[in-house]
């Protein structure tokens, strides 16, 4: 049985350290909260990780919207 559980769990454990997973989760926290920042600034680190300047750049003016709204 164990020869069939560690390679499951260790499969298990590779799919979450992924980038992919990471960002998924981090979707998720940021959509539980009532404000767009952490949704925008999820957007922004993705557009990163992607290396796609234009998604950076949307985010980024996303959240100095955000922040201007509020001051």
């Amino acid at each position: 049985m164990s020869a069939f559980l560690l390679p499951l769990l260790r499969n298990l454990g590779t799919a979450l350290l992924t980038k992919t997973f990471g960002v998924w989760l981090a979707k998720l926290a940021a959509k539980s909260t009532k404000t767009m920042v952490d949704d925008n600034a999820i957007l922004l680190l993705e557009g990163g990780l992607n290396n796609n300047p234009a998604q950076i750049e949307t985010a980024a003016k996303a959240i100095l919207k955000e922040f201007s709204k509020k001051a």
